[in-house]
């Protein structure tokens, strides 16, 4: 399963390049161009760490997770007005994985964002996914009850090729209870 943190050898790549140009951007404090050529040293640098740190990910991500095994789940809200508070996860038999969205994660699903919860390394072949989620409605009361909900499904994995599976959480009609849909994307090339 893939981590929203950084590991340890990406943080210290990014440290090492900080280290290397901070006495860049100190050593031009002293010349005769003012605060502004430190301020934009600084910025340059942030955007390089940035960029550094993306590439890095990336790398990492390909190598923990070769495309041709890998399997990714994201989670969507489609539903207004519902908060996702936690998502387990279930392939196969293997251990649940557990989310828990904080009040920032839960707003910005609300607003068409995605939520990666999974990333494994599958073999080819038939698999089974079974989710369950918590969610409230934003208006509700502290002590409401909340909206919950299971998803238990199926899906192949083909050879050779990374699959991409989206639970969308959405509602067929104004009455129906929210549930997960599952939706396949295709990797870019």
């Amino acid at each position: 399963m893939s981590s929203s943190r950084p590991t340890v050898p990406r943080v210290a790549w990014c440290l090492l390049l900080l280290a290397a140009a901070l006495p860049q951007a100190l050593a031009a404090t002293g010349d005769a161009g003012g605060a502004a050529a430190p301020v934009q040293d600084l910025e340059r640098l942030k955007l390089d760490v940035i960029a550094v740190d993306s590439t890095a990910r990336r790398l990492e991500e390909s190598i923990l997770y070769p495309a041709p095994a890998r399997l990714t789940i994201d989670v969507s809200d489609g539903v207004p007005g519902l908060l996702l508070h936690e998502v387990t996860v279930t392939l196969d038999n293997d251990p649940p994985v557990h989310y828990v969205c904080d009040n920032r994660a839960a707003q910005a699903l609300t607003h068409g964002g995605l939520q990666r919860v999974l990333e494994y390394n599958i073999a080819p072949g038939t698999h089974h996914l079974h989710a369950e989620f918590s969610a409230t409605l934003g208006d509700s009361p502290p002590s409401a009850a909340p909206v919950t909900g299971t998803f238990d499904q199926s899906f192949e994995k083909a050879r050779g090729e990374p699959l991409l599976l989206e639970l969308a959480l959405a509602k067929d009609d104004r009455w129906s209870a929210p549930a997960f849909n599952l939706h396949y994307w295709t990797a870019a090339p």
